[in-house]
């Protein structure tokens, strides 16, 4: 058995724990369905932090996004749209005139982001 094998072996249990809590939490609230979109966002967000950090967000087992994990998701989503803005100024100033809010939330989500992200790194 190579490295790379014996190291994914030794991750198994911790993706293994994720998806044994999504699967009871389906049996319990899947009855009248689920938004998988959702449901998997909080599975991959907690395996990742589960490898990456050593604990995962427990979105599964709560059924809600952590804080950070929705600053990230959102951020994503918006990165899009800035890319949209960088090939079309006039509809950046647009949307800044419609939204003006928006820009003080991004910069809030981000030092926010960047604050937790520090702390996990110093732990």
């Amino acid at each position: 058995m190579g490295s790379e094998d014996r190291s994914l072996k030794a991750q198994e249990s911790l993706i293994a724990a994720v998806v044994d809590e999504f699967i009871e939490q389906n049996a319990i609230k899947g009855k009248d369905g689920l938004d998988l979109v959702f449901w998997f966002n909080l599975i991959t967000f907690d395996i990742i932090g589960s490898l990456a950090i050593g604990q995962d967000f427990g979105g599964v087992k709560s059924g809600t996004h952590h804080f950070w994990v929705l600053i990230v998701v959102r951020s994503l989503g918006l990165g899009a749209l800035a890319d949209c803005f960088k090939r079309s100024p006039w509809a950046a100033k647009c949307f800044l005139t419609l939204f003006p809010g928006l820009l003080k939330k991004l910069t809030q989500d981000t030092r926010r982001h960047e604050a937790y992200t520090l702390d996990l790194v110093k732990k």
